[in-house]
């Protein structure tokens, strides 16, 4: 047993010494590991500090550019406050030179009038020169009218608006007016004063020479257009202005009517472009920039043909019919002793909107003011259905004349 016994120790102290080899063998390996796992956490640090190196430069470089862009944007702020200096400097001295100019403006046209003249004003660096002109004595001047408007109807007869477009084909078939209007209403007759106006002025300056063959812009002073057409100074008349210009420039008159020995089939505006120059403090229009279509030019330019005197006082007919049939008159009748014409001719001549019978029996009935027609007498014939015009300045015998005069009623004598 005891021999048993000491192997049995034996055995347990080489288990023992294995155990403690096997341990130690394990331990090393750990060691291996540790050793290993530390390598590379000193690899990573490495890393870890080149990176942050790099970082810390970057942030440096940064910094560095910031600081040069603050300094760039100073710099342009400085220079944008200098250039607002500037500009503000620049906008005071042309408010200086504008009121100079407004000055010398104020005291030419004085002198102007002092003197009793037309100025003639061109202006630089416009693609029109623009001559301001004006009528200098409204008692004596001598308006001119176009005949194709006399005796074709291109305008309303009526204030009230109207944008229905119209169409007109002369008896002989020859000529023919299309009005298209804007929306801002068809040209009143009433509006035509403005374009008689013009052209009166315009024909002024071509006999001066201080306008010829090319269409040029103009410019008209408000006022002096409201005196010489007999129409007031009131707010309202100035109101009245604008919407005719507009009315004027917004219609489009297509016609094959020849002026200046040329007829062209053509869309045209009467006013082609304008510019408004209004006072600020009063808000009325002072005057008017404005070039007239080519087509009215033409016949400005040709005026021994195509331009009739209109009396003085046909600016205060009140009536639309009442101007329209005084153009007619002046157109067909002229300074001949007698004109006479259908009642239906005369209803499309004058392109009345009403039924031809409602106009006849306005024109019979005295419904229409005749008595009172400028340089015409106007004898009624219901029961041929037409009327007669007699020029008041034609040559008749004195005795005749009288008894025109003395008659209270709108029978007239016949033509000499």
């Amino acid at each position: 047993m005891e021999v048993y016994a000491d192997k049995i120790k034996t055995l347990q102290k080489l288990t023992e010494a294995d155990c403690f080899t096997y341990r130690l063998a394990d331990a090393e390996e750990e060691l291996k590991r540790y050793e290993a796992d530390l390598q590379e956490c000193r690899v990573a640090e490495a890393l870890a500090k080149t990176e942050f190196d790099d970082a810390c430069e970057s942030v440096e470089q940064a910094e560095a550019e910031l600081l040069v862009q603050q300094q760039i944007h100073e710099v342009v702020l400085s220079e944008l406050q200098t250039a607002k200096s500037a500009l503000a400097a620049i906008k005071k001295q042309s408010r200086l030179y504008k009121a100079e100019l407004q000055g010398i403006k104020r005291e030419f046209e004085r002198l102007s009038e002092q003197l009793d003249l037309e100025p003639l004003e061109i202006w630089k660096n416009e693609p029109y020169p623009k001559f301001s002109m004006f009528v200098p004595d409204v008692l004596s001047w001598n308006p001119k009218g176009d005949r194709h408007s006399m005796e074709h109807p291109f305008y309303s007869l009526s204030k009230r608006s109207d944008i229905k477009p119209r169409e007109y084909l002369s008896p002989d078939g020859k000529s023919r007016v299309l009005v298209l209007p804007s929306l801002h209403g068809m040209p009143t007759i009433w509006d035509k004063d403005i374009l008689i106006y013009i052209s009166t002025l315009i024909r002024s300056a071509m006999k001066r020479g201080d306008m010829g063959p090319e269409n040029r812009s103009i410019r008209i002073d408000t006022s002096n257009y409201l005196g010489a057409t007999a129409k007031g100074d009131s707010s309202q008349q100035y109101k009245e202005f604008a919407k005719a210009i507009k009315r004027l420039h917004g219609c489009t008159i297509e016609t094959n009517i020849e002026t200046n020995g040329t007829s062209v089939q053509e869309g045209i505006h009467l006013i082609e472009n304008y510019r408004v120059i209004t006072k600020t403090k009063t808000g009325k229009i002072a005057s008017v920039e404005l070039k007239i279509a080519d087509w009215l030019y033409g016949a400005i330019l040709n005026a021994n043909e195509e331009m009739l005197s209109i009396h003085k006082k046909y600016f205060k007919l009140t009536g639309g019919i009442e101007r329209r049939i005084y153009e007619i008159a002046r157109k067909h009748c002229g300074r001949q002793p007698y004109w006479s014409v259908g009642i239906e001719n005369l209803w499309i001549k004058s392109g009345s909107r009403g039924e031809l019978k409602k106009f006849r029996h306005s024109i019979f009935h005295g419904q229409v003011d005749l008595d009172n027609l400028l340089e015409y007498f106007v004898e009624l014939h219901p029961d041929e259905d037409k009327v007669t015009f007699y020029s008041k300045n034609h040559k008749t015998p004195m005795k005749t004349l009288l008894e025109v005069l003395r008659k209270p009623s709108r029978k007239r004598p016949p033509a000499v």
